[in-house]
């Protein structure tokens, strides 16, 4: 586990980032793509930053158009000077463990009930998983097991494998709440996606952040354990591009 106060960006630190290349070579923007959408070709709010090469080093921010590519350079300013591509990419996905397990979808029954359990809050994640060896497992999250597996088994789903949390449905809602009322002020450049292992915990929910300032870093880390899982798109130089307020994924 990391705190994203790791992460917060000082004047003149070297800083590295993942995306692709546009504009002319006096104006080049880097277009910092997300971990978890390997095709966006569309800026959003927040999601580039302006990249200058080194003095009478032009070529040194040069690649072909739409090529995903590694940048380091200095933090200046909210902008990446002296900046170079170190790496030449295939994809713009970070290198992370991957699961056999696949997604599935839930039965009919599963479905209904859970549906009907999320909205009332006892639960707040559920997901239908196939394990490598074709076994299912139904994994459902909630911050009071006891509770839901009674309930589960008076409703027919006895043997779901129930997972502590320790946030709620209302903890997600103020937690977007404040992050809404920050976006700007924090850097936001979008909400939603994320990405898991088929059979790990789902968060609470998911947010890009183009770079991290301490007063995110100190919101971040004071949420309940697991609940967001943050993409950060601009770090200190070599570090994973995606973390929470949990662990790195």
């Amino acid at each position: 586990m990391r705190s994203l106060s790791e992460l917060v960006l000082a004047q003149g630190q070297t800083v590295s980032a993942v995306g692709w290349l546009d504009g002319p070579t006096d104006d080049r923007v880097l277009c910092v793509s997300p971990s978890w959408r390997d095709d966006r070709r569309v800026r959003v709010q927040g999601g580039f930053v302006s990249v200058s090469p080194p003095p009478a080093e032009a070529d040194a921010l040069r690649s072909a158009p739409h090529e995903f590519v590694r940048v380091d350079g200095t933090w200046q300013d909210g902008a990446v000077a002296d900046a170079r591509i170190v790496e030449h990419l295939a994809t713009n996905q970070p290198v992370s463990a991957r699961s056999a397990a696949v997604v599935v979808q839930p039965t009919q029954q599963q479905q209904r009930v859970l549906s009907d359990l999320l909205k009332a809050g006892v639960v707040v994640w559920y997901r239908a998983v196939r394990r490598a060896d074709g076994t299912r497992v139904l994994r459902v999250g909630t911050a009071d097991p006891l509770a839901t597996e009674s309930m589960l088994t008076a409703k027919g789903l006895k043997g779901a494998h129930v997972v502590e949390v320790a946030w709620t449905a209302e903890d997600v809602e103020a937690a977007r709440a404040d992050l809404n009322r920050h976006a700007e002020t924090w850097h936001i450049a979008a909400t939603g996606g994320g990405g898991v292992a088929a059979d790990a915990d789902l968060p609470g929910f998911s947010a890009e952040v183009l770079y991290v300032e301490s007063d995110f870093a100190a919101w971040a880390d004071a949420l309940p354990q697991g609940l967001l899982e943050a993409t950060v798109l601009i770090q200190p130089e070599r570090r994973q591009a995606t973390g929470t307020n949990d662990a790195e994924n």
